[in-house]
């Protein structure tokens, strides 16, 4: 799977484009006070390209919770263009810090993909990334109010695979625990463990889709085709939804797929919500898959 994790690195690989200079939103203060030394919460970058493109505005949000996840939002913005010339991406994956090394490193799910080291450290503006390896420097601040107003208004009008990643939904069922995992690629598709357990007891149940997004105006555009790997003829719709690090879904009401009156309540119990999957949640599935042993 494709990682991205800041979309300058991205467009640096892919675009050929050449750094730079960075721009900062910090108030004109020749302070050298540090006002902030933790890497927890929401940072935010406007990157300035080379004359390559000028007509491009490209920011970056990046957001590191208390659960070990950080979750990148990169913009590529043509102002002068409409809006499908525009382009954002969203992703999460795992990180560890080491404070003493003033590091961190972005831990990758899949085995293919080697683990990134960045070095960070905080200035008057807010914090400072480098890359291990790279030159690539970018400063970042926590995002203001006008700024968040900003990408959120991107995200509604700009189309993206928000949903690609590792999700987890975790249920009691009659004293049954019952742990979904999902992992949806950048490839069309969706990898599913059902783990249900009780006690010292687990079974778990794969499942294996291919998805598309489906061309359609209903729900925001939002809905995906998806049938079984080895069924193509067995095709669903389903709507989705992104919001702090919560997927939510359900079945969408396309080509006759959904929602008579009848079935109106049976749909509202197939509306599901997973989170981003964490560090304790792969010790917890590491486990379960032990007992499966």
């Amino acid at each position: 799977m494709k990682k991205i994790f800041l979309w300058m690195l991205t467009a640096i690989l892919t675009c050929g484009l050449t750094l730079i200079s960075l721009t900062s939103c910090s108030d004109d203060d020749d302070s050298t006070t540090i006002k902030d030394t933790n890497l927890s919460g929401s940072w935010f970058a406007q990157i300035k390209v080379d004359e390559k493109s000028p007509d491009c505005e490209n920011y970056a949000l990046l957001t590191f919770d208390k659960n070990g996840v950080v979750t990148t939002r990169s913009y590529e913005i043509y102002p002068n263009e409409p809006i499908n010339y525009s382009e954002r991406f969203r992703r999460h994956e795992f990180y560890n810090v080491n404070e003493a090394a003033g590091t961190f490193t972005i831990q990758y799910d899949d085995a293919e993909e080697e683990d990134a080291l960045y070095y960070y450290s905080f200035n008057k503006e807010g914090m400072v990334l480098k890359q291990a390896g790279s030159d690539l420097i970018i400063q970042l601040h926590r995002p203001t109010y006008s700024e968040l107003k900003m990408l959120s208004v991107f995200d509604k009008v700009i189309s993206s695979d928000d949903y690609v990643g590792k999700w987890i939904n975790e249920k009691n069922e009659a004293g049954i625990m019952k742990y979904t995992v999902m992992t949806i690629d950048e490839d069309g598709i969706m990898d599913c463990k059902v783990y249900l357990t009780n006690e010292d007891k687990c079974q778990c149940v794969p499942f294996k889709f291919y998805y598309s997004e489906y061309d359609t105006k209903e729900h925001n555009g939002q809905v995906i085709e998806m049938h079984p790997y080895d069924n193509y003829k067995q095709v669903s719709y389903w709507w989705w939804t992104v919001k702090d690090n919560i997927l939510t879904t359900g079945p969408a009401d396309i080509e006759g797929n959904g929602d008579s009156d009848e079935d109106e309540d049976e749909d509202e119990d197939e509306i599901v919500s997973y989170r981003a999957f964490t560090p304790s949640d792969k010790v917890l599935i590491d486990k379960l898959e032990s007992m499966l042993e």
